[in-house]
């Protein structure tokens, strides 16, 4: 598991150092930065999905999948907190937040995008990025733990 968690923290701080310089805003305008937005939590909304129908049918359904479901998870060392922290993150991107869109009317379009806007795309790419993570290590471990 140690590679993936060095790939994950690659990807994280790749994004972080990313959205921090210089050119990563160049060619883009308040639009796309919105659209960039828009579509990040559209996928989230689908794992939102997901963990609705599968909780849905793990709570609703034969007790025995449950009870099977958590021992399980407790021989993959996977704690409840661990397998609900990607719905936290699937949350936090959805959140409604009232936010500048435009600073201005400088002729290179970049210049125009709003740092609240910057840091909403921020928010709702590290949500992103968290949940699959988690998510990508809750399925690794409960499929290892099958085999054992």
């Amino acid at each position: 598991m140690i590679p993936f968690y060095f790939l994950a923290t690659l990807f994280i701080i790749w994004d972080i150092g990313y959205f921090f310089s210089k050119e990563s805003f160049t060619g883009r305008d308040p639009k796309s930065v919105i659209d960039n937005v828009t579509v990040g939590r559209q996928y989230m909304s689908w794992y939102m999905a997901f963990f609705g129908i599968f909780f849905g049918l793990l709570l609703t359904g034969d007790s025995n999948n449950l009870t099977g479901f958590l021992k399980l998870a407790r021989k993959a060392d996977v704690n409840l907190v661990t397998l609900l922290s990607p719905f936290m993150f699937i949350s936090l991107s959805g959140l409604y937040v009232p936010i500048q869109i435009k600073k201005g009317d400088s002729a290179n379009e970049a210049d125009n995008i709003a740092p609240s806007l910057k840091a909403l795309l921020l928010i709702v790419t590290l949500s992103q990025k968290f949940a699959n993570f988690l998510l990508l290590h809750c399925i690794c471990r409960l499929v290892l733990a099958v085999d054992q």
